[in-house]
């Protein structure tokens, strides 16, 4: 039998069968190597989605301000990931004057989504990126009072459907409306308790009663103009409570400075059972009420992505746009039918919104996009 080679620098007569285990085993080697490298790649690359920065408990005294059961309202950011709670001195709610709202400034509330858990979790939706930048700073520092309102307690739903149901009401002939969904919340225990207290309101209402309360001082005069944003879910939030307000605005019964400015869906979803909902009032808000609606689109399970032509007919659209979500446009409405991606470019849609810096619009355009 013909001898093995024992050094590649002697020339040797080798078997063909040593050839064959060298080679192996050369190319498992490689192959080891190869898989090392990528393994690190795939580490460096995929550890910021373990280390999420946004992801921050909630104190005490911001998710049950004055050691409430049930708290919901309105809260003001203030710089560094500050919550400062709006306490109503009577009702202890979310619903009144705050020393952290300056009435003089344009301000932005935002709503957060479906929160299953998020009671003994995480408790409230911070206005955190998830590389760690504070997204409140960058309107504040701009000169905007920033708000954040929470339902948490009612958004706590192991179903969607189900928290979505409370956003939406039924009324009758004489003018009296219900919720679609029992109001249950969720309690610091983490169980579920009915509604006491008198007649059930709906979650739209109660965003609409927190901003009315809250921003009754506001001084349109000196600047004042208010903007309403929702994510995922809460698209059809805010397209809810915006409408409630405009309506009532424009019928005097409020401030016609509480009509919103602007409203932004940012990647919203909603469920079939509450599209006509959600259409007839976006439709609404701006032919008869005159707001600029905003809808973007940054994945690929959004409304957008299914409802895309529906929605350029509810406005005057000029084009269906495959660009960017939340790139500068100079027309009212816009729907971004570009290519989406999956959740994690769902749940980033709302730092696209906030990190967004604008242009300087040319002189008679009116702009639409995710900037102050």
């Amino acid at each position: 039998m013909e001898p093995c080679c024992v050094t590649p620098l002697v020339h040797v007569q080798c078997h063909p069968k040593c050839y064959d285990w060298r080679l192996r085993r050369g190319c498992m080697g490689l192959w080891c190597v190869i898989w090392i490298v990528l393994l690190v790649i795939a580490i460096m690359g995929w550890a910021p989605i373990f280390d999420d920065k946004d992801n921050k408990k909630a104190l005490p005294e911001e998710q049950f301000p004055g050691g409430l059961d049930l708290w919901y309202g309105i809260q003001w950011w203030g710089r560094g990931d500050v919550l400062h709670p709006v306490v109503n001195i009577t009702t202890g709610l979310g619903q009144g004057p705050s020393p952290f709202f300056d009435a003089t400034k344009p301000t932005v509330i935002y709503c957060h989504g479906w929160q299953d858990g998020g009671v003994v979790s995480d408790g409230l939706e911070r206005l955190t990126s998830h590389d760690g930048i504070h997204m409140a700073d960058l309107w504040i520092d701009q000169g905007w009072n920033v708000g954040s309102f929470y339902w948490t307690q009612f958004a706590d739903e192991p179903d969607v459907e189900v928290a979505e149901a409370k956003i939406w009401e039924t009324c009758l002939e004489d003018g009296v409306c219900y919720p679609k969904q029992a109001m249950s919340w969720r309690g610091k225990d983490g169980k579920s308790h009915p509604w006491s207290g008198g007649l059930p309101i709906s979650a739209g209402q109660i965003f609409y009663d927190s901003v009315v309360a809250s921003l009754a001082t506001a001084k349109p005069e000196s600047g004042f103009k208010l903007r309403l944003v929702g994510h995922s879910l809460i698209g059809g939030m805010v397209m809810a409570a915006g409408f409630k307000l405009a309506a009532a605005a424009d019928k005097g019964e409020i401030p016609a400075f509480l009509k919103p400015d602007r409203i932004a869906m940012l990647d919203p979803n909603w469920s079939p059972a509450n599209e006509e909902a959600v259409f007839t009032r976006m439709y609404e808000i701006s032919h008869f009420h005159n707001v600029t609606v905003e809808v973007t689109r940054a994945s690929s399970f959004s409304a957008p992505a299914r409802y895309g032509k529906l929605l350029q007919n509810l406005g005057n659209y000029s084009a269906a746009f495959s660009c960017q979500p939340l790139v500068r446009r100079p027309y009212r409405h816009r729907v971004d039918l570009g290519p989406g991606g999956g959740a994690q470019a769902h749940c980033r849609s709302g730092q696209l919104f906030f990190e967004h810096r604008p242009q300087q619009p040319e002189r008679g355009e009116r702009t639409i996009g995710a900037h102050p």
